[in-house]
């Protein structure tokens, strides 16, 4: 194999393209069981230190490849939230919402008609969710959420209510309606040498702290 890192023959176990969410999870798990990996990414070798809290700097981590034709042949220009540029790729410019699949989600078909059912259920799935937790911090209150399907805990107390979530919370519960902190990939508290949220708002830039769950530092 050729390795991106210089233009000597090199003979790897596994090249990965793509540096996002997938891409380094897998060649971290491939890596600590001893195999030889090479990860392709087009874009730069962003670090935390790059990472900076502006709508300006946002820009930056979104696609700054060629333009990606879509299947009716027409180029797109437009990638903001779903494409990252980069080492973390668009991980690293998530809101970081991390709720489980409930129940009813994995049987569209046979409950609604609509969309297909999945191959397993939500108790197949409990304990890989237990362990990204886990791994990752994710904060929530499982307690709070009548909806969400069996596991273990959030492992965070949940982010802290501020203002507009109050007046969502009291209009959903005016009619009737169930309503519970969000579960999210941001720490709240100090997690596996990670500091936790300040709050500035701007995770879609990166967070140049580490509090959100990317690649950089997961």
């Amino acid at each position: 194999m050729v390795s991106a890192r210089n233009s000597t023959a090199e003979e790897v176990d596994a090249v990965i393209v793509g540096a996002g969410a997938a891409g380094s999870l897998f060649a971290a798990r491939l890596a600590r069981a001893g195999r030889k990996v090479v990860v392709l990414e087009a874009g730069p070798a962003w670090a935390l230190s790059d990472l900076t809290s502006s709508q300006i700097w946002a820009r930056r981590l979104k696609w700054g490849g060629p333009p990606v034709v879509h299947a009716a042949g027409q180029p797109s220009f437009s990638h903001n939230l779903n494409a990252g540029w980069g080492l973390g790729g668009a991980a690293l410019h998530h809101y970081g919402t991390w709720p489980r699949l409930p129940e009813v989600a994995h049987r569209m078909r046979s409950r609604f008609g609509k969309g297909a059912d999945w191959p397993f259920d939500a108790d197949t799935l409990a304990p890989w969710y237990d362990k990204v937790q886990a791994d990752v911090g994710v904060s929530g209150d499982a307690e709070a959420e009548p909806w969400r399907p069996p596991g273990a805990p959030y492992p965070l107390a949940p982010l802290p209510e501020f203002a507009q979530g109050q007046q969502l919370r009291q209009g959903f519960e005016a009619l009737g309606l169930d309503v519970a902190p969000l579960p999210a990939a941001i720490l709240t508290e100090p997690f596996k040498g990670r500091l936790p949220c300040q709050f500035d708002g701007w995770c879609d830039a990166g967070c140049p702290i580490g509090a959100l769950a990317n690649p950089l530092v997961t």
